[in-house]
């Protein structure tokens, strides 16, 4: 089954003090990172950004969405990514900027599981992962009610799809740490990131937070 890959890019960063999608990540950005890790499963790739965002350079087959409502989530993000798939692509893996520990095997995985649901989404802890996760392009409309009803949660869409929940533990033969179910939000958690992945630490983060460097240094 040919499988598309979205990155979502196009959110506030708040709680890191600065766009996620060109953090360093070792000798590329974060962005770079999360497609040359989907290039492997997936096809075509394409990213979806805020109106006006400024992005690295990428590669010229990288298919670029804008999200005019950023403020209203990974709902109205998932909605333009979807609705920007060339009509050859039907599946989509769908993930933020920030999991750059994500193995390309779970992909597959998920893909494979995915038979006539809608969604196939990671369940860990009771707590779905629903930007790590596979979606099928007829949610749309159940996404446009959501947008038409000022819905912004994600979570809520599993309720109205035919979706099948894959309980973490079942990925542990690919993943025995689930760091592919792992987002950074923070700089600790980037540079945690970072220390994971075999990469040096010493980067450029807000200075509020250079004592969480410090800790892991």
């Amino acid at each position: 089954m040919q499988c598309a890959g979205i990155v979502l890019c196009g959110g506030e960063s708040r709680r890191m003090g600065q766009a996620k999608a060109s953090l360093p990540f070792g000798e590329e950005l974060l962005l770079e990172r999360m497609l040359r890790l989907l290039r492997q499963v997936a096809d075509p790739l394409l990213v979806v950004a805020a109106a006006g965002q400024s992005l690295p350079p990428l590669d010229s087959n990288v298919l670029i969405a804008r999200d005019n409502q950023p403020q209203r989530g990974p709902v109205e993000a998932l909605y333009a990514g979807l609705s920007a798939l060339p009509p050859s692509a039907s599946v989509a893996f769908v993930t933020g900027c920030d999991c750059p520990l994500l193995m390309p095997a779970i992909v597959s995985r998920l893909v494979g599981l995915l038979g006539t649901h809608q969604a196939v989404v990671p369940l860990s802890d009771s707590r779905p992962h629903p930007l790590c996760a596979v979606y099928r392009r007829n949610v749309l409309p159940e996404l446009n009610a959501m947008r038409q009803a000022q819905q912004w949660r994600l979570r809520e869409l599993l309720d109205r799809v035919d979706r099948l929940l894959v309980p973490a533990d079942e990925l542990r033969d690919i993943d025995p740490t689930l760091e592919s179910l792992a987002n950074i939000n923070t700089p600790g958690a980037y540079l945690d990131a970072l220390a994971r992945a075999g990469l040096s630490t010493k980067t450029d983060v807000p200075q509020q937070h250079k004592a969480e460097q410090r800790l892991i240094d």
